[in-house]
C-alpha cells in the first residue's frame, strides 16, 4: 500500500487519541432550537412570502412560521387551490437548517353556533396546518378555549385596536395557559404609528400582568412588510417595554414559541398504545425471562419492535468488527 510522504501514524493511534477540546464555531450549524419567528403573513403572493422567510433567516431564527388566514372555516373552498405550503427544511445562512411550518388564522366573530367549537376540532381543513390560531374577541369563547382548547395552540388579538374585553380575566387566562395554550402579541401594526403603539405597550403591559410575568406569551412580528421584522433579540428587549426583566426577555422568542410547537407535533403522534388480554396469557413469576419474551413475541405488536431492536444490534457489531479489523 502506499504511502504519503506526510509523517506515518498507526491506525490504531488514530482511534485511541483523545479528541482536543475545542470551542464551538460559531460559522457550524448548532442543530438545535434558537430562535422562532411565530406569524409572517401570507397574503397570496407565494414569491413575497419566501421574501419575508429568507429575510427572518438571515436576521436569526431557525423556525418560521407562515400565517394563513382561511378566512370562514364553514365556507366551503377548493382544497386543490388552497393548500398550505409543504413543512421542510431549508438552507440558509451558515448553512444551518430551519424549520418552515403553517399555520392558520380563525377569527371567532365567524363562529356563532353551539355547534362550531366542535365542528373545528374536526375540520379537515385545519388538520392540514401545523398550527391553529384563533383571534377571541369575547370573553365567552375564551371561557370555552380554557376547558376545550386540546385541539387549538394560539390565541391571538389586535393590541393596536384598543381595549380588549378579556385581557382583565386572569383566572380564565390561566386556566388557558395550563391547557398549554399559548398568547401571542403583534408588534408590526405599532412601529408606525405613535397612537398605535401607545396602545400596543398598554394592552401588552396588562397582557404580562395577566400572565404573571408573560407566561406562554410570545412575540412575533405578525406582518407581511419587510421592513417591519425585527431581529430576535431586538424583539425580545422590545419586552423591557412590558415591565418584563431583561434575563427573562429571551424566553418570548426562544422557550415560550418552542413549547408551543412542541405541544402542535405532540399531538398529532400516537400518545399510547393498549393490549387488552386475559390472565392466563401474562407472564407469571416462575416463567424464566425467555419463556416470558416467547409469550410477548406472539403478539404482533411487540414481534415488530423486536425485529427493529435485533436489526439495530446487528448493525452496531458489524460496525464494531469493522473497527476491530482496522487494528
Amino acid at each position: 500500500m502506499e504511502v504519503d510522504d506526510a509523517p506515518s501514524t498507526s491506525l490504531g493511534s488514530k482511534f485511541m487519541q483523545k479528541p482536543e477540546n475545542k470551542l464551538p464555531n460559531r460559522a457550524q450549524p448548532l442543530h438545535k432550537f434558537q430562535f422562532a419567528e411565530m406569524n409572517l403573513k401570507h397574503t397570496g403572493n407565494p414569491d413575497r412570502t419566501l421574501t419575508l422567510v429568507k429575510r427572518a433567516i438571515r436576521m436569526g431564527y431557525d423556525s418560521v412560521v407562515i400565517n394563513i388566514d382561511i378566512g370562514d372555516p364553514f365556507q366551503k373552498v377548493d382544497m386543490e387551490t388552497d393548500q398550505p405550503p409543504k413543512k421542510k427544511k431549508k438552507k440558509g445562512q451558515n448553512q444551518a437548517n430551519v424549520e418552515l411550518l403553517a399555520r392558520s388564522f380563525v377569527n371567532s366573530v365567524t363562529i356563532n353556533e353551539s355547534t362550531a367549537l366542535h365542528t373545528i376540532m374536526h375540520h379537515s381543513k385545519l388538520k392540514q396546518y401545523d398550527l391553529i390560531a384563533v383571534r377571541v374577541e369575547d370573553e365567552e369563547f375564551l371561557t370555552t378555549f380554557s376547558t376545550k382548547g386540546e385541539f387549538l395552540d394560539i390565541i391571538t388579538f389586535n393590541p393596536v385596536a384598543g381595549k380588549v374585553p378579556w385581557i382583565f380575566k386572569k383566572k380564565i387566562i390561566q386556566r388557558c395557559i395550563e391547557t398549554g395554550i399559548g398568547f401571542e402579541l403583534c408588534y408590526g401594526e405599532a412601529l408606525s404609528d405613535k397612537n398605535e403603539r401607545r396602545q400596543f405597550l398598554t394592552n401588552a403591559r396588562l397582557l404580562m400582568k395577566a400572565t404573571l410575568n408573560g407566561r406562554n406569551v410570545f412575540i412575533s412580528s405578525g406582518t407581511d412588510e419587510m421592513i417591519c421584522i425585527r431581529a430576535p433579540f431586538d424583539t425580545a428587549n422590545m419586552s423591557t417595554l412590558f415591565g418584563i426583566n431583561p434575563k427573562d426577555a429571551r424566553k418570548f422568542v426562544s422557550a415560550n414559541p418552542k413549547q408551543i410547537l412542541l405541544r402542535s407535533q405532540a399531538r398529532k403522534t400516537i400518545k399510547g398504545a393498549i393490549y387488552v388480554t386475559g390472565l392466563d396469557n401474562v407472564p407469571s413469576a416462575e416463567k424464566s425471562s425467555k419463556e416470558a419474551l416467547a409469550d410477548l413475541a406472539a403478539i404482533p405488536e411487540f414481534k415488530k419492535q423486536i425485529k427493529i431492536s435485533e436489526n439495530k444490534e446487528e448493525k452496531v457489531k458489524e460496525k464494531n468488527d469493522g473497527i476491530l479489523k482496522i487494528f
